[in-house]
């Protein structure tokens, strides 16, 4: 299973998004379910990075299928891309709920 876990701030603000796990829907080059997250994952880098040019802190462990990006900066443009992907991911969960887990969590402001 694909767990994905959204940090929000004390505001609601969506700070980071960890994914991490197979989703197991089909032999790996034809799971449709696996390749829905690798797309949203590749679409919040760029919407952040490319698009917003912001900086971003990422790590992909390839063993553990794990994805981590964590945004210092807090933006209306910022929450757009994150929330689009945040309730992409949420009807994927939806959809799928034996593949993939949405998980949220509260962070407490730095």
């Amino acid at each position: 299973m694909t767990e994905v876990v959204v940090y929000r701030g004390d505001d609601g603000s969506i700070l980071s998004m960890k994914i991490e796990g197979h989703s197991d829907y089909a032999p790996s080059g034809q799971d449709i379910v696996c390749s829905s997250v690798t797309t949203l994952v590749q679409v919040l880098h760029v919407g952040l990075v490319d698009v917003l040019g912001m900086d971003v802190l990422s790590s992909v462990d390839e063993k553990r299928a794990l994805v981590s990006i964590r945004w210092e900066k807090v933006t209306s443009e910022s929450q757009a891309i994150s929330a689009a992907v945040y309730k992409s991911f949420k009807a994927l969960a939806k959809t799928y709920p034996r593949n993939v887990k949405l998980v949220e969590v509260q962070e407490n402001a730095v």
